[in-house]
């Protein structure tokens, strides 16, 4: 009878530089509350868990693989 030793786990995505990803983040609007703002990059680093994106505007982002959308 065989027995299982190990689960295979889910998929890593693998993402590299100059990959085309989105992102969101929330944006506090003046006392009404919070906006997503769907912002679009360049991987400029890719971590063990995190990456590093340029936005258009030249800002740079640290994003968790958890975030990304491609």
């Amino acid at each position: 009878m065989a027995t299982l030793i190990k689960k295979a786990g889910t998929p890593v995505r693998t993402f590299n530089v100059n990959d085309k990803i989105a992102f969101t983040v929330w944006v506090p609007l003046q006392n009404i509350g919070t906006t997503a703002e769907t912002i679009y990059g360049d991987i400029v680093k890719v971590n063990r868990k995190t990456v590093d994106v340029v936005d258009e505007n030249g800002n740079t982002w640290r994003v968790g693989m958890d975030e990304v959308h491609q």
